[in-house]
């Protein structure tokens, strides 16, 4: 458990994996460029895209953060993708989707730092209670690899790419 305040980074590799049908989230270490020990890749890629209910039809990875106060947050992924069929996730608190995270889609290709739904608009996560909370990332397309999660308070800040 990490305190979410000011800015927050985790290493993907550090959050629980759940596993769906035959699709894990896998410790890999592949894609040069990734931080920590890793990184977390949905395999296999076979091109399966999951279009609704992700917490029940999806793998996910589960990361537990304490929360010392509430207000909103802005998320951050770096993802890659290796084409436009296994690019993109869903995220969630506490087992819910959040909404402007429906789908965070990351271009094809390298390391890149994510903030935005697949519209345009900022992924924030309203927290109202401090305390336990667990953030969800789930497989939307098989293939797609999360890296780090920022939080940050500061609705401005954007995270350098590589």
């Amino acid at each position: 458990t990490v305190a979410a305040n000011g800015h927050t980074s985790v290493e993907a590799e550090d959050g629980f994996r759940t596993s769906k049908d035959y699709h894990n989230w896998c410790k890999r270490d592949k894609i040069a460029g990734y931080s920590g020990n890793g990184y977390y890749v949905v395999e296999p890629d076979s091109g399966t895209r999951v279009h609704i209910r992700p917490m029940e039809m999806s793998p996910g990875i589960e990361i537990p953060l304490k929360f010392e106060h509430a207000g909103k947050y802005r998320l951050w992924l770096r993802m890659s993708g290796p084409d436009t069929s296994g690019n993109s996730v869903y995220v969630g608190l506490d087992r819910q989707e959040v909404q402007s995270g429906k789908r965070m889609t990351v271009k094809p290709g390298g390391w890149r730092w994510l903030g935005d739904y697949e519209q345009g608009s900022p992924v924030m996560i309203e927290i109202t209670e401090p305390g336990d909370h667990t953030l969800h990332l789930w497989m939307r397309e098989d293939g797609v690899a999360i890296d780090r999660i920022l939080l940050t308070t500061d609705p401005d800040f954007v995270p350098r790419n590589p």
